[in-house]
C-alpha cells in the first residue's frame, strides 16, 4: 500500500485511518497496564497506575488530532479530475487542513503558480476566506513571499482561475517548479 502525503488525493482519509488506529492503539494499551498493575498489587493506587496515565497523554493528542479533521467537506472525482485538468501544467494540491487565524479550513484544492498566486477550493459552506487569505499571506510573508492568496468556495470558480493561472504558466523551467514546491513546503507546515 502506498503511503499517502501532504497535497496528494487521499491524504486527509489515509490519515485519519492512521490517527483512529493509534488513538484506538494508545486507549487499548492504557487499560491494558492499568489492569496489569491492578492485578499484581489488588489496588488501583500503584506505581503502574502512573504509567498508564503517561500512555495516556500522547494518546490524548492523537485523538485531538483525529477529532481536527472533518467528516465533511468531500469532493467527487469528478471534482478532483476537473480540477487536474483546469490546472494543467500546475500541480494541484489535494486534502489539505490548514490552520490560519486561528481557525483550521478543510481546504480540497490548492494551486500555486511560479509568480507565488495561490488559490484554494474549499467545499465547507462556513469558511471565511478572508481569514485564510489573510493568515497565509502573513504566514508567507515571515519567509519573504509576496503570495496573492485567493480561497474560493465555488469549485467552477476555482477551475476558472485555474485556467487562467495555467495559461500563464504554460512552460515552466526546473527552477520555478523547485520554487513552487518550496512554497508549498512552506504552506504545508501550516497543515496537519
Amino acid at each position: 500500500m502506498k503511503k499517502a502525503i501532504k497535497g496528494q488525493r487521499g491524504y486527509m482519509h489515509a490519515r485519519k485511518i492512521k490517527l483512529g488506529i493509534g488513538t484506538l492503539a494508545g486507549f487499548l494499551m492504557m487499560i491494558l497496564i492499568y489492569f496489569i498493575g491492578y492485578l499484581i498489587f489488588n489496588t488501583g493506587k500503584n506505581y503502574v497506575t502512573i504509567l498508564a496515565v503517561l500512555v495516556i497523554l500522547p494518546t490524548a493528542k492523537i485523538f485531538v488530532q483525529y477529532l481536527m479533521i472533518p467528516w465533511s467537506c468531500k469532493v467527487s472525482d469528478d471534482e478532483y479530475n476537473k480540477a487536474e485538468e483546469s490546472a494543467a501544467p500546475l500541480k494541484v494540491y489535494f486534502d489539505l487542513l490548514i490552520t490560519a487565524q486561528e481557525k483550521c479550513f478543510a481546504i480540497n484544492f490548492l494551486l500555486i503558480d511560479k509568480d507565488e498566486n495561490i488559490i484554494a477550493y474549499t467545499a465547507d459552506a462556513k469558511a471565511e476566506p478572508e481569514k485564510f487569505e489573510k493568515g497565509v499571506t502573513n504566514f508567507l510573508n515571515y519567509y519573504d513571499f509576496n503570495a496573492k492568496v485567493k480561497l474560493f468556495k465555488d469549485s467552477s470558480q476555482f477551475n476558472k482561475r485555474a485556467k487562467q493561472l495555467a495559461e500563464r504558466n504554460h512552460e515552466l523551467t526546473d527552477e520555478q517548479n523547485e520554487h513552487i514546491e518550496l512554497v508549498f513546503e512552506k504552506i504545508s507546515i501550516m497543515s496537519i
